[in-house]
C-alpha cells in the first residue's frame, strides 16, 4: 500500500530511475560553485533593495499625506486666506508689486503665478530630496555593481 505523500511510479519510470542510479554523475564545470554563489548573492541584494525601496516609498507617501492633512487642517482652522486678505493690509499691494517686477523680466509673464509654480516645484524637489536623504540607509557591503565585476 502506498502512502499519499510518496509518488506512484509506473514501471517505465522505475526502470529509468534504477538505470540512472547506477550511472556515475557528471562532474560540475569548474567555477560553478563560485558563479552560483555570486548570482545568489546578487539575487538576495536585489530583493533587499526592492524591499528597502518600497519601505522608503511608503514612508515618504505617509509623511506627505500627513503633511498635506496638517496643512489643510491648519488652513481651515485659522482661515489662512481670510487672514492674508484682512489681517495683512498691504498683502495684495505686494502681489501687485511682484507682478510689476515679473513684468520687467523677459522670460516671465505678467502674472506671479509662474513664480509661484516655479517656487512650488523647487520646494517640492527640495522636500523630496530631504525625505530621500532622511530615509537613506548606509551601505554595509560593497556596491552591487562591484559584485558583478568581481571574480
Amino acid at each position: 500500500m502506498h502512502s499519499e505523500d510518496a509518488p506512484v511510479l509506473d514501471p517505465l519510470s522505475q526502470r529509468i530511475d534504477a538505470a540512472l542510479r547506477q550511472e556515475p554523475s557528471a562532474p560540475l564545470p569548474g567555477g560553478f560553485h563560485g558563479t552560483f554563489r555570486r548570482r545568489l548573492r546578487i539575487a538576495v541584494m536585489i530583493q533587499r533593495e526592492r524591499r528597502l525601496f518600497l519601505r522608503r516609498l511608503f514612508r515618504v507617501a505617509a509623511l506627505g499625506a500627513l503633511a498635506a492633512a496638517v496643512a489643510v487642517w491648519v488652513g481651515l482652522y485659522w482661515d489662512i486666506p481670510g487672514t492674508f486678505l484682512w489681517e495683512f493690509p498691504g498683502f495684495l499691494g505686494y502681489v501687485d508689486y511682484l507682478a510689476a517686477v515679473a513684468n520687467r523680466v523677459w522670460w516671465l509673464s505678467a502674472s506671479p503665478a509662474l513664480l509661484v509654480s516655479l517656487g512650488a516645484i523647487v520646494m517640492t524637489l527640495l522636500v523630496a530630496g530631504a525625505f530621500v536623504g532622511v530615509f537613506r540607509q548606509p551601505v554595509r557591503s560593497r556596491a552591487p555593481f562591484l559584485v558583478l565585476f568581481h571574480k
